[in-house]
């Protein structure tokens, strides 16, 4: 009955029918039980509406019934729905007793990034660190080479949240040094630059920055590139380069967001055109009768 549900309205009123169906089901009768797909159905349609309570206990349920070699993917399953839930405390715990009963196991890969992610919620650095290392660095094995980038990535901004900034500029590097494709170089010098930026490394923030200009990137990466170039350029006391980048911006794109920010940083009021004009004063008075 609980397969028929099409939203979760319909679905609260499916269970409810089947506890009532079998209060009043003659005790002899052979139910037949609910298979492993149709579990499987269930917790999937719960989880595209993010009813994740409901959901963890449909697995529940199916993991006092299923054989223990299926036991550890069901186990994954609810620690998994723990973690969208956000209920991290619980899913850690699990994460924990999972591993001390299936040590090795073929999940172990999902497990240790669920955790890094875990620790990324929670600000726990030194978990960040030993777990995000780990598999950036291909020492956890199952972990695709697009999630372990991934990762490294997570793991530089991060840092640099914390203010590890220069630490986090190492994890950039050390990125862009081993990576194979040019998108990711490019973000790599993004990240890296505007890092730089905000750590007040201005040298090395625009070196990123001129980097990544010189690879071609797009216009619209270059307009946001030499925008931040020309920040540092103010910062560091060479105002009239910076103003010369500014107003380049500003006259090539006027109406695009950074050519408006140019404008801006150089105190224009016209950046949108000339004023129009004031409207007519349409006040009645006397003489005009």
């Amino acid at each position: 009955m609980r397969l028929t549900f099409g939203n979760y309205d319909a679905y609260e009123a499916a269970k409810r029918a089947e506890i009532r169906v079998a209060g009043a089901a003659d005790p002899d009768l052979d139910v037949p039980p609910v298979s492993a797909a149709q579990y499987d159905t269930m917790v999937e349609r719960l989880l595209a509406r993010s009813r994740y309570d409901e959901a963890i206990v449909l697995l529940e349920e199916q993991l006092e019934n299923v054989p223990r070699a299926d036991a550890a993917r069901i186990e994954a399953a609810i620690i998994d729905t723990l973690y969208r839930a956000r209920d991290n405390s619980r899913a850690r715990d699990r994460i924990r007793r999972f591993r001390s009963r299936w040590p090795g196991s073929a999940y172990d890969d999902e497990l240790t990034v669920l955790d890094f992610r875990i620790a990324i919620r929670k600000a726990r650095t030194a978990d960040v660190r030993r777990l995000g290392y780990a598999i950036m660095r291909g020492r956890v094995a199952g972990v695709s080479t697009a999630d372990q980038r991934s990762i490294g990535r997570l793991i530089g901004s991060y840092l640099a949240a914390v203010g590890q900034v220069n630490e986090a500029l190492d994890v950039f590097r050390e990125m862009f040094q081993s990576s194979r494709t040019s998108g990711e170089q490019e973000d790599l010098l993004w990240r890296a630059g505007i890092t730089a930026l905000r750590a007040g490394e201005l040298d090395r923030g625009k070196s990123n920055l001129q980097g990544l200009i010189d690879r071609n990137p797009g216009p619209e990466t270059v307009r946001i590139a030499r925008f931040w170039i020309a920040d540092a350029e103010s910062r560091a006391g060479r105002r009239d380069e910076a103003a010369r980048i500014w107003r380049s911006l500003a006259d090539e794109q006027p109406l695009d967001y950074y050519g408006l920010r140019a404008a801006d940083r150089l105190g224009r009021t016209d950046r949108l055109g000339p004023a129009a004009p004031a409207p007519p004063d349409l006040t009645v008075r006397e003489e005009t009768l």
